[in-house]
């Protein structure tokens, strides 16, 4: 009896440890600096790469560190700073994926756990051998939805109450509040995005001396996207294929 009480205390101490490991992985002192995108030749037809069928656990496709991709590639987490073409030559393309509705994006194993999701502009003129812009990307550990955030929003919470709920909001803390080395000082407001079961969520926040406080928030049941580049504006449905949902 005390053998079994023994090793069922061990179980509890590890599912703790490795549990509080995992998420202390996302904590990391980012250092932002100004970075020139790089453009390089697409050499391939767009719609060869598209695999609408494999899943990442068929497949052999190299994990991706989340701090080294936001770090490297988002600085600014700003659309259309980076292309396809630069993720392609830096860590591929993972597993490319196009839906009906006309969504092109991209979908990486990540090493912290969960996958990430990168979307691409997909206008109808665009040739075959055309670069695409990346128009957002999103890190899912698990699956959420709106219901999961309602309270928080409701009570304009601070952004620590809102990693207890989602641990890749830890993601845009490093972001916002690393170490800048740009030229660019760093905003007083910002902002994060959430890919949930039920649509995109987008949140707004405004430092203060605690941390920072959230203070707006913007919902897309429709999983719409919008194309922050007005003159190019088009309706663009970013939901994902039904091999990349997540399921509780």
């Amino acid at each position: 009896m005390k053998l079994k009480s023994i090793l069922t205390c061990l179980i509890i101490v590890s599912m703790v440890f490795f549990g509080g490991c995992k998420k202390n992985q996302l904590v990391v002192k980012y250092v932002i600096s100004d970075q020139e995108s790089q453009i390089y030749e697409v050499d391939q037809n767009i719609s060869s790469l598209i695999d609408n069928t494999s899943t990442l656990e068929s497949v052999k496709i190299s994990s991706v560190d989340i701090h080294d991709f936001v770090q490297k590639h988002f600085p600014f987490a700003l659309p259309y700073t980076y292309r396809m073409s630069e993720l392609s030559n830096d860590m591929g393309l993972g597993l490319l994926r196009e839906t009906e509705e006309g969504a092109l994006y991209s979908v990486y194993p990540v090493d912290q756990g969960g996958k990430l999701l990168v979307f691409y502009n997909n206008e109808e003129w665009q040739e075959e051998t055309d670069d695409r812009s990346i128009m957002r990307w999103f890190y899912v550990r698990e699956e959420l939805c709106f219901d999961d955030f309602k309270e928080l929003i409701e009570n304009k919470c601070s952004i620590e109450e809102v990693i207890r709920v989602d641990e890749t909001e830890q993601i845009f803390k490093n972001l916002w509040f690393g170490e800048w080395l740009s030229r660019e000082p760093k905003p007083e407001r910002f902002g994060s995005w959430h890919y949930l079961s039920d649509g995109i969520l987008e949140l707004a926040y405004e430092k203060n001396e605690k941390g920072a406080v959230l203070v707006d928030y913007a919902w897309h049941p429709d999983f719409q996207l919008d194309d922050w580049q007005a003159a190019m504006y088009t309706p663009y449905n970013a939901r994902v294929l039904d091999i990349d949902c997540f399921s509780r």
